[in-house]
């Protein structure tokens, strides 16, 4: 018996609580450290047209504090999604 990789991913519904979204994403919809996102040979409008914003550099957090309060918040929630996790004893696929 094999598994794919996608046997073992655990889906957690709602983990993150809905204030806490809501800030994060009014937080990078009004910041205005966006950039261009870049490819191999750099910024190229043509081939890769979207723009990034990175929470986690230290630049961006000096402008904005919130940021590394995000950060932390969120760390803590992947760290430890639930008080008691159920982790099932067999792999269970999402993709059936």
């Amino acid at each position: 018996m094999s598994f794919d990789l996608r046997d073992y991913i655990v889906v957690f519904e709602n983990i993150i609580p809905e204030e806490l979204c809501d800030e994060v994403l009014a937080e990078y919809n009004s910041d205005k450290n966006w950039i261009n996102t870049a490819t191999g040979g750099g910024v190229n409008r043509e081939i890769r047209r979207c723009d990034a914003i990175n929470m986690s550099d230290a630049y961006v957090i000096q402008q904005k504090s919130e940021w590394e309060t995000y950060r932390s918040a969120l760390r803590q929630i992947a760290i430890s999604p639930t008080v008691n996790p159920v982790w099932p004893v067999k792999p269970q696929s999402i993709w059936s």
